[in-house]
């Protein structure tokens, strides 16, 4: 039976001791009223291993630490070589909620929403999500006020370590990410989605979050690729003076405050005026930026792009490599 056989090939794969996160990604296909959904074990880099499908991933006592809500043209390749099993019924849906409650990494776990999924099914999806499961990462569209509760839920919680907005959020809603910026040591914002006039451009707005940052960094790392808005420039200058540095079209901003003994870098990465992201870490390292090293795992992937590349051939020689290992 296809059920057996896929336990056992689950059974063989194993997760490094130091790996930040789980590997199975849940993937969910909306297209319309048609639901599809599929488990996906990956690597470390993100490169699909094998799939797994509904029935058979419900045998095994595995977390899940990625839920990935696209449509149809999103997954490229995977449309085919997955085994997606659709969701008809209402029981079949309702079963689907159920599990997400209940199999989710409790620190450490992502939620992915692209913006072309169905509006229904995003109000669906977060209403019966609210206050029952806390996601690290967020990608999420504005769908309109349940958004803006899941929202508030997870800057309430503290844990939010990450957050895409896409689409047209209201000001307010997105200016809690003040709260955010008081009380973590590491927070990323990335609006490159966002529909309109971004807040974070806004030189209040950052005004007001260097002036949280400065009592305790002693080293700012700011790239810019390759635009840097004036009101980003003005904002910073309030509070430091600074070097820049100009290599290929990327300007990074080097500022260190000798008065801080605690080292730490800030890094916001802006990409024309729709977009500006905020990394922060506190590694303690003084060369080049922390987040490439033990605090890379911190960040995954808003698409799947790169899922896209895989083929047949691929999945064939992953296979083989992984039969010649077991001899």
């Amino acid at each position: 039976m296809s059920e057996d056989h896929s336990i056992e090939s689950a059974d063989k794969l194993t997760i490094s001791e130091d790996s930040y996160f789980d590997p199975w990604t849940l993937l969910i296909r909306v297209t319309g009223e048609d639901i599809h959904c599929v488990f996906e074990f990956a690597n470390r880099d993100y490169e699909p291993i094998c799939f797994m499908s509904w029935e058979d991933f419900t045998y095994l006592d595995e977390k899940v630490n990625t839920l990935l809500v696209a449509n149809a043209d999103h997954f490229g390749n995977l449309e085919a070589e997955a085994p997606w099993t659709p969701l008809t019924t209402l029981e079949e849906k309702t079963s689907l909620m159920e599990f997400l409650v209940g199999r989710f990494e409790s620190e450490h776990s992502e939620l992915t929403i692209a913006k072309e999924v169905d509006v229904n099914f995003q109000k669906i999806l977060l209403e019966y999500l609210t206050g029952k499961v806390i996601f690290s990462s967020l990608a999420l569209p504005y769908s309109g006020e349940c958004s803006e509760q899941f929202l508030k839920q997870h800057v309430d919680s503290g844990r939010l370590q990450r957050l895409c907005p896409s689409g047209s959020w209201p000001d307010a809603t997105l200016r809690l990410m003040k709260q955010i910026f008081q009380q973590k040591q590491f927070f990323e914002f990335d609006d490159r989605y966002l529909e309109g006039e971004s807040p974070t451009l806004d030189k209040d707005f950052l005004t007001e979050m260097f002036s949280i940052w400065r009592a305790e960094t002693d080293l700012l790392c700011w790239k810019t690729i390759p635009f840097v808005p004036d009101c980003t420039l003005l904002a910073m200058k309030t509070f430091w003076d600074g070097e820049v540095e100009e290599k290929k079209g990327t300007k990074v901003v080097r500022i260190r405050h000798p008065s801080i003994k605690a080292a730490a870098e800030i890094c916001f990465v802006g990409q024309n005026k729709a977009r500006l992201s905020f990394y922060r870490c506190t590694c303690g390292e003084e060369q080049g930026c922390p987040l490439k090293q033990h605090c890379r795992n911190i960040h995954k992937k808003w698409d799947v792009h790169k899922k896209n590349q895989i083929s047949f051939f691929w999945l064939l020689r992953t296979v083989f490599r992984r039969t010649l290992n077991c001899v």
